[in-house]
């Protein structure tokens, strides 16, 4: 049995992260909050015309070995999905959300970008304004109550297979801090599916990867999986598998969200972080072993960059991948140190 002090620091931390994520999450942006407030909705994105000059990222060269598949089309699925029962929340997010979103207007045209809403809108133009962001939303059906960061993966599961035939490659992705500087479905195939640590490349251009140590990450696992798993997940150093961004092709989407949903506890539907613990905990049983994933950590392709991993030329207005000359094509959250560019 895990030690009390083991226990009380784990709940010690957990409550500290969860204040700590309050601010954090809605702190990052706070530079150009209001020139994206009054941004008119049907302008460029404020990411391309403040902190970005997409002409200037390198994919050429050898830094265009990264896309290795067809080009975005209109049989791949951008799917995004959730819920607002909080306001204010959404509505300190949603400048970022609009930015992001319009940004992949120009990186990826060609694909459909589906979120799938459940239940109410928050705000009265919320549709009408991800239209204008080339986003359809549909009315999530017949789905369990919960955290709407839960129920997604149902929705998503259902939309999916009502849409069977439509896609060959979807990406499932985080509304708020994902951010698609290049054509993200050019780098893989319909025969794979990606999941994704959370890594970071250090100043000697090696890949570091957040593991169990992690207070906010062990607590959940402590939560849902017992004490006794946290602690060998952290004496063993195990990673994180982050759940904000999954890409793969139709089938084998499907079948990951199959596997997620029929292994989730209706108990804990209510919660934040069960997602991410359940998906770390599969994978790390081997529940997940037949789709043959491939661990995304942090390279030209994608990088889930909360710590570092990106540089930033404010001249070019460009982002380069550790210590290399190629920019990046996804980043899940990006924050480049010594910059200005702390989205998330």
């Amino acid at each position: 049995m895990a030690s009390i002090p083991w226990l009380l620091r784990v709940v010690v931390g957990s409550l500290l992260l969860i204040v700590t994520s309050v601010v954090f999450t809605f702190i990052s942006p706070a530079a150009d909050l209001q020139f994206r407030i009054h941004q008119p909705i049907d302008a460029p994105s404020f990411l391309t015309q403040i902190k970005f000059n997409l002409t200037n990222f390198n994919y050429e060269g050898e830094c265009s070995k990264v896309f290795k598949s067809k080009k975005n089309n209109e049989r791949d699925l951008l799917l995004l999905g959730g819920s607002f029962p909080e306001i204010k929340k959404w509505k300190e997010s949603e400048p970022l959300v609009y930015g992001q979103l319009k940004m992949s207007q120009e990186t990826i045209p060609n694909a459909k970008k589906i979120f799938v809403l459940i239940g109410d809108p928050p705000t009265s133009d919320f549709i009408s304004n991800m239209n204008e962001c080339g986003v359809e939303v549909v009315q999530a059906n017949n789905v369990p109550q919960g955290n709407g960061v839960i129920i997604r993966f149902f929705a998503w599961l259902n939309y999916l297979k009502e849409n069977k035939g439509k896609y060959d490659r979807v990406a499932l992705s985080d509304i708020r801090d994902v951010f698609i500087f290049g054509d993200a479905f050019a780098t893989f195939s319909k025969d794979e599916i990606y999941l994704s640590y959370e890594c970071l490349i250090n100043k000697r251009g090696n890949v570091e990867c957040n593991d169990f140590r992690d207070t906010w990450n062990r607590g959940w696992i402590s939560q849902f999986f017992g004490h006794d798993t946290a602690y060998q997940y952290a004496k063993n150093r195990t990673l994180i598998v982050n759940a904000g961004f999954t890409f793969g092709g139709y089938d084998k989407i499907v079948e990951y969200l199959t596997v997620l949903t029929e292994s989730m506890n209706q108990k804990y539907f209510k919660y934040w972080g069960y997602d991410q613990a359940l998906l770390s905990y599969l994978y790390t049983t081997r529940k997940l072993d037949f789709l043959n994933p491939k661990m995304a950590k942090c390279d030209q392709q994608f990088c889930f960059e909360l710590r570092g991993g990106s540089r930033y030329d404010s001249k070019k207005k460009s982002l380069y991948v550790g210590n290399s000359e190629c920019s990046p094509v996804i980043r899940h959250k990006l924050i480049v140190k010594g910059s200005a560019i702390r989205l998330t």
